[in-house]
């Protein structure tokens, strides 16, 4: 007989798809038989987990278009016995899939998104305003009113094997004293972007300030800019495009702490229960996307009280709005402000 189990969609993006590992974390284990039904490229963030799978949704090929869910959703049937279908997502996507499972006979819920809340937070900016739960207090109560029983728990959440363990050993510097600082400087959207330029003028402050090592993320598109922001420096380690998924994670989960931008990269490092500093433009950590955990995180983003057009957007899609200073926002910030902060914190 098949085990019943819960299924979870959330597909994309990698952010909120990363963001499910504290609601798993905290069902408890006679609770968690869970199947997350994610994108391929996703699935690494939940391996090793006990009870749990992942399912690979193939958008670009088997999946694809309507015929594709339909084809999904006979997979899912055929290779599982399914109690609850947990929408994560909120999307056209699992929407079908949901009036498919309903019409089978199965429960399915969908987690309260909340649209207008957020909408309303970066509408009314400077006004005093109630903040919009964060993406994971929303992931937990949908598994609540579901009735599955959810408890907050603290990072670390990725599991890794003594392999994987073993195979960063070489990116190691050995018995020195030494800070591993990753950094993220990019972002999918200019407004969250705050600039290489930047980013090489707080490497020079923190490199003179105590002995670091650096380790450059993204993507392999960025492996080229990232190689010029190293420039040369025997203590920068190019990160991008070299490693598997699970390596990668897995050295994430060695530094002493993340730079980045409001990112993917942002809540990999906080999943990974690690320090962060992070640097806020055009988006704010307000509308439920701020890395969780109680590590210490350091936001720093214009006050809006200071700058009227800041938040002008949600996940950081359309271009800067003012017609004067072009990303005011981001352009406000200097590398010394960063610097400053980071040494006010003793987070370096």
């Amino acid at each position: 007989m098949k085990q019943q189990v819960t299924l979870i969609l959330r597909f994309s993006a990698m952010g909120d798809v990363v963001l499910l590992l504290p609601a798993i974390a905290g069902v408890t284990t006679a609770e968690r038989r869970l199947v997350v039904v994610t994108r391929p490229r996703f699935a690494s963030f939940f391996e090793n987990i006990e009870g749990v799978e992942t399912f690979s949704a193939d958008f670009n090929g088997r999946h694809k278009g309507l015929y594709g869910l339909i084809r999904l959703f006979r997979e899912l049937r055929g290779r599982y016995s399914i109690r609850l279908v947990a929408d994560l997502h909120d999307v056209l996507r699992t929407k079908i899939l949901g009036v498919l499972f309903s019409l089978s006979g199965i429960r399915v819920i969908r987690f309260r998104k909340g649209r207008s809340e957020k909408k309303e937070f970066i509408r009314r900016r400077t006004v005093v305003k109630t903040t919009p739960p964060h993406t994971v207090e929303r992931y937990m109560r949908a598994l609540n009113r579901a009735g599955i029983g959810v408890t907050r728990t603290e990072p670390p959440y990725f599991i890794f094997t003594d392999k994987e363990k073993r195979s960063v050993e070489e990116f190691m510097p050995g018995g020195e004293k030494v800070r591993m600082i990753a950094m993220a400087p990019f972002a999918r959207h200019d407004t969250k972007t705050w600039g290489v330029e930047n980013m090489a003028g707080l490497i020079s402050l923190i490199d003179a300030y105590c002995d670091v090592r650096f380790f450059l993320f993204g993507g392999p598109e960025e492996r080229t800019s990232l190689q010029e922001l190293a420039g040369g420096r025997s203590n920068a380690v190019v990160v991008a495009g070299t490693l598997s998924a699970r390596t990668e994670l897995a050295l994430i989960s060695r530094m002493d702490l993340m730079i980045s931008m409001d990112s993917s990269n942002l809540h990999l490092a906080a999943m990974a229960g690690i320090d962060t500093v992070s640097v806020w433009g055009g988006t704010h950590h307000g509308t439920g996307f701020g890395p969780w955990g109680s590590r210490n995180h350091i936001i720093i983003g214009i006050d809006p009280q200071d700058l009227e057009c800041r938040p002008c957007t949600i996940f950081g899609s359309g271009g800067c709005r003012r017609s004067d200073e072009r990303f005011k926002c981001l352009n406000d910030i200097s590398p010394k402000m960063v610097f400053n902060r980071m040494v006010d914190n003793s987070i370096l």
